[in-house]
């Protein structure tokens, strides 16, 4: 073999170290076990206890419009929805199969809602969030 073969087998032999020096490092792509616990708590935090009600109640205020921004379902089966900005976690809510959302009032009402409605409790009205 001449002086150019063993230069170029030299050469070729060391490609797969020289590859594998220059590739970048990963960070690690997943969370670690404490970090998936503890972005599960945060997701689905341990029901809370229902603290003794007031003595003297005070005068009853309007009550809020519910808007209804959005729906998840995830693969586990747990479902989220989005009712005016602030994630609700499965609870007395129950998301339906055509994609609506039937929601237990306070009062033991059930109104049945589908993402960019509105509930009025005040006037017992459904409207779409763009009508005034």
């Amino acid at each position: 073999m001449n002086k150019h073969g063993w230069i170029m087998s030299a050469l070729l032999a060391s490609m797969p170290v020289l590859v594998h020096a220059a590739a970048p490092q990963l960070g690690r792509l997943f969370l670690s076990p404490a970090e998936r616990g503890a972005l599960d708590l945060q997701r689905d935090p341990p029901p809370q206890t229902e603290a003794a009600p007031a003595s003297a109640a005070p005068p009853a205020a309007l009550a809020e419009p519910v808007l209804l921004n959005g729906l998840v379902k995830r693969s586990s089966g747990k479902s989220t929805a989005w009712l005016n900005d602030a994630p609700q976690n499965d609870g007395n809510n129950t998301l339906n199969k055509n994609q609506t959302l039937t929601l237990q009032l306070s009062n033991g009402r059930k109104v049945i809602l589908k993402p960019g409605q509105r509930f009025d409790p005040n006037h017992g009205s459904v409207s779409e969030d763009h009508e005034p």
